[in-house]
């Protein structure tokens, strides 16, 4: 995009595949037939709610994805409430500080915009910037006129 400039920081990590996550679609409760041969899966489906399948997924899944893996996330947070959008954020920042994962969320999640630890792409705002304490600046920010 004119007027902003991006570039790949990979630091000490090597990149390793990418996987794209949207909740919608990577619903297990709309993919019963998969887990037909675990009864109990199929039981924790349809009893669990949709937060607790989501919690689940972040859980048991993604910490089984391979070292240095792009995790691509479409609005992670979706049907959990703040205190479990906070153990997602956690679970997220475990994965890039042990397993070196990079993660890009598409979020609308106060809980996860506002963490310190988060890089911001307003494109609201057209603005690309850092979350930090105000007395740091903002590292990185442009606007287009």
């Amino acid at each position: 995009m004119e007027g902003y400039v991006y570039r790949l920081e990979p630091g000490d990590v090597k990149p390793g595949k990418a996987y794209l996550f949207d909740a919608e679609q990577h619903n297990p409760r709309t993919q019963l037939e998969l887990f037909k041969e675990q009864p109990e899966m199929v039981e924790f489906l349809r009893t669990a709610s949709h937060g607790q399948v989501m919690l689940s997924m972040f859980r048991e899944t993604f910490p089984q994805l391979p070292e240095g893996t792009t995790l691509l996330l479409d609005e992670p947070e979706m049907a959990l409430s703040v205190s479990n959008q906070r153990r997602i954020l956690k679970m997220l920042l475990e994965l890039v500080d042990v397993k070196k994962f990079r993660i890009v969320c598409a979020t609308h999640s106060p809980v996860l915009i506002e963490s310190p630890e988060t890089y911001v792409i307003n494109l609201d705002r057209h603005v690309n910037r850092n979350i930090l304490p105000e007395d740091q600046g903002i590292e990185g920010a442009s606007t287009i006129q």
